[in-house]
């Protein structure tokens, strides 16, 4: 993801010029901080048609944006793109990507804002995003008796985080999700 948002910027003449630093080369020359590079880009790479993108790619390559900079802006339009898709590919390769990035120990601030502040909290979004983001799996789990799997690494980083922001979903939607994490004493700050 991040290579083909490398690409995309520097077709547009933006690149690196170190941590937090980038260089726009169409006239006038200037320097641009993460936000700026977020704010001037994440638009056009996700709406502008004439590109010739497929939706899939679009997100993937704002995905890469996203890790490059850590920009709130670029969650906002990312969010606006996947909200007006009905294509399920679009909408799973969104998925897909959040949880990658949630699997780690420092998921990046702006992704887990977004998913606090918009996602979970909207009536419409909150019980698919849990689901997408822990509910499915851990229902999984629970059925294959493998909910150790969540005591460490990748898949408890990621329970860890959505448990933790997940407050304002509806109690229905995640009732069954939170009592099989509570059985996992690795997750008991998350679920309590």
């Amino acid at each position: 993801d991040v290579a083909l948002a490398l690409q995309w910027l520097a077709e547009a003449a933006i690149t690196p010029l170190g941590p937090g630093r980038w260089l726009d080369s169409e006239p006038p020359v200037v320097e641009m901080t993460n936000d700026e590079v977020a704010f001037s880009c994440s638009y056009g790479m996700l709406f502008d048609d004439g590109d010739g993108s497929d939706p899939v790619q679009r997100v993937r390559t704002a995905l890469g944006l996203l890790d490059l900079t850590d920009a709130f802006g670029m969650v906002a339009d990312l969010e606006a793109y996947v909200l007006k898709h009905e294509d399920p590919a679009v909408i799973e390769a969104f998925w897909a990507g959040c949880r990658t990035r949630l699997e780690v120990a420092e998921p990046l601030e702006s992704l887990r804002l977004d998913l606090r502040t918009c996602w979970f909290l909207r009536a419409d979004t909150g019980g698919a995003t849990f689901a997408a983001l822990l509910g499915d799996d851990v229902r999984r789990l629970a059925a294959d008796d493998r909910l150790p799997d969540l005591t460490h690494g990748p898949l408890h980083h990621r329970a860890r985080h959505v448990l933790e922001d997940s407050g304002t979903v509806d109690w229905a939607d995640k009732r069954d999700t939170l009592r099989a994490a509570s059985t996992v004493a690795e997750l008991h700050p998350a679920v309590f």
